[in-house]
């Protein structure tokens, strides 16, 4: 692997392992070769998952705010250039996704980068722009 997209399914496995599969441990092995982007949303989107995970009484806040320390070393390339609305309200429209998903596949789209996902409904979307990360 060299580059890819990253959404927040995959980025949370690796740190979560309730999360994890044989799928985001192998692009975890490779993590330190490649260089990762994700989408504008992902900051939020992670340290979302991560307050869930510790008001569902699942981490403790110090198990939380280790997530996000943690999530900081990763060093991705977030994009700080999103697409205009109306382009993500229709690639959502399109493949059926949420505005928020629709943002990894069109940074994908617009690197021309395969992408990484466990997201049922991202991945098929993906599958289909031949773009999902194997």
């Amino acid at each position: 692997m060299v580059a890819f997209v990253v959404d927040n399914s995959v980025a949370l496995a690796w740190l979560y392992p309730g999360q994890a599969t044989a799928y985001t441990e192998r692009l975890l092995e490779g993590l330190a070769e490649s260089t990762v982007h994700t989408a504008f949303i992902w900051p939020a989107e992670f340290a979302n998952a991560a307050s869930v995970l510790v008001k569902r009484g699942i981490l403790t806040d110090d198990l939380g705010s280790e997530m996000i320390r943690m999530a900081e070393t990763f060093g991705f390339v977030v994009d700080r250039a999103p697409a205009d609305l109306s382009r993500l309200y229709q690639i959502s429209r399109r493949h059926g996704l949420s505005v928020y998903d629709a943002a990894y596949l069109e940074l994908a789209m617009r690197l021309e980068m395969p992408l990484a996902t466990r997201d049922s409904a991202l991945a098929t979307a993906s599958q289909k722009l031949d773009l999902y990360l194997q």
